[in-house]
């Protein structure tokens, strides 16, 4: 059996259905039951608790030869940091308990650094809490920016013609799906080539800006007229606060665009024991997935 933590979410949840499909069995690890319900259909077995209980997780994690490891982005935390070092602390623990000696763990380009990064310093703290269980074999996943955040634009493009964020409009940044992302993690959990510590990046078949990926969703869903506008430190900040984005989470999420517009993330960003260029491309990405989302959303308003 593989345990998958943070099932209802985009990765995770693409990695279980794809070990189901396989014909493995799949324990399904979430907050929220009503979220893995389609899950609980197809053959998983559910555990619904807290991620940062040490007990849940060991009991969530009994009986399992792999885990897909994964920290949810701490939005709506109070102490955003804190809630991610309980959280490793917990899978770590479990992991020991239970003698795991598989596992994969979601990453992102940029969790060798210690600092300056936002949420990706969580990230760095779980790869570093896998890495000091000697038995584990663990694989991390280095992605880079996910095209699916295009997708959370698509409300401001319909009310205001725009997509706007603090990411320099014109610094072309790896991109990668989670499509992809899950075919790899699915790949390396029943994969018997996870020996000792690995690192694979995955950030896609190009870089693109934000201004080159608003090009392309305008000539796809046909809105010529839609531009990117970049937005400063203090306005990103409140504008994350009026979404009820408690504050030290929004300064920490405005801190990560900070670094994916910094030189330290185009020049101390490693290239890792292994490398992966991964299939879709952005283009591709908009015909199957935002396209279709946006004629939803149109018919909707209509």
């Amino acid at each position: 059996m593989y345990a998958i933590i943070g099932a209802s979410g985009h990765v995770g949840r693409q990695v279980a259905e794809r070990l189901i499909d396989e014909g493995m069995e799949v324990r399904a690890i979430a907050r929220h039951p009503e979220r893995l319900r389609d899950l609980q259909q197809m053959g998983a077995d559910l555990a619904c608790g807290d991620i940062c209980d040490t007990s849940f997780m060991t009991k969530a994690l009994q009986n399992v030869s792999g885990v897909f490891c994964m920290l949810p982005t701490p939005y709506d935390e109070e102490n955003p940091m804190e809630f991610q070092d309980q959280a490793c602390h917990a899978i770590a623990k479990a992991i020991k308990a239970n003698k795991i000696e598989t596992a994969v763990s979601l990453s992102s380009l940029g969790a060798e650094l210690t600092e300056g990064t936002g949420f990706i310093v969580g990230l760095n703290h779980l790869e570093n809490a896998l890495n000091e269980i000697d038995f584990l074999n663990v694989t991390h996943l280095r992605c880079g920016f996910f095209m699916e955040n295009m997708v959370s634009m698509l409300h401001m493009v319909q009310t205001q013609n725009i997509i706007s964020s603090p990411l320099n409009p014109n610094k072309p940044i790896p991109v990668v799906s989670t499509h992809d992302v899950a075919k790899a993690a699915t790949e390396w959990l029943i994969s018997s080539e996870i020996i000792g510590k690995n690192i694979e990046e995955l950030h896609g078949p190009e870089d693109l800006s934000m201004k080159q990926m608003t090009t392309i969703m305008a000539e796809e869903i046909d809105r010529p007229e839609l531009r990117y506008v970049q937005s400063n430190r203090e306005n990103a900040i409140r504008g994350l606060e009026q979404m009820e984005i408690p504050s030290k989470a929004a300064v920490k999420m405005v801190e990560l665009y900070q670094f994916l517009n910094s030189d330290r993330y185009t020049h101390e960003v490693g290239r890792g024991t292994e490398e992966a260029d991964l299939g879709l491309t952005f283009r591709e990405f908009t015909r199957d997935i935002i396209v279709p989302t946006w004629r939803n959303m149109n018919q909707r308003a209509a």
